[in-house]
C-alpha cells in the first residue's frame, strides 16, 4: 500500500519508493502486474511488472498508444524519425503517429 502521512492514501497513482525500488501504485495500492508508462512528479516512466525498468529503449504501447521511451522514460520532446528493430516511426512529443 502506499502510506502519504501516516495513512494509506487509496488515490495514490504513480511511482512509489520504498527506499531500494520505485513501485508501481494504483490506487493506492502496489500493482506487481503492471507493465506500461506509469506518472512520476511531472514525467512518464516505463515500469515492468511493477518495478521501474530503466533497461527499456524503444518503442512501446501503453493504452492503445505508442510511445518512445529511452532508459526508462517517456522522450516527451523527441520529435522525428525513430527507427526501431528496422521499423521508422514518426514521434512527435514522444508519441508515434502515422
Amino acid at each position: 500500500w502506499y502510506v502519504a502521512g501516516g495513512k494509506i492514501d487509496i488515490t495514490f497513482t504513480g511511482l512509489g519508493y520504498d527506499g531500494t525500488t520505485w513501485w508501481a501504485v494504483r490506487n493506492g495500492k502496489v500493482d506487481t502486474t503492471y507493465c506500461g508508462l506509469i506518472s512520476n512528479g511531472g514525467s512518464w516512466w516505463y515500469v515492468t511488472n511493477g518495478i521501474l525498468d530503466t533497461s527499456v529503449t524503444g518503442i512501446v504501447e501503453t493504452g492503445g498508444s505508442q510511445w518512445l521511451v529511452q532508459t526508462g522514460k517517456l522522450s516527451s520532446s523527441y520529435m522525428g524519425p525513430y527507427v526501431y528493430n528496422g521499423v521508422m516511426y514518426n514521434v512527435v512529443n514522444g508519441k508515434v503517429v502515422q
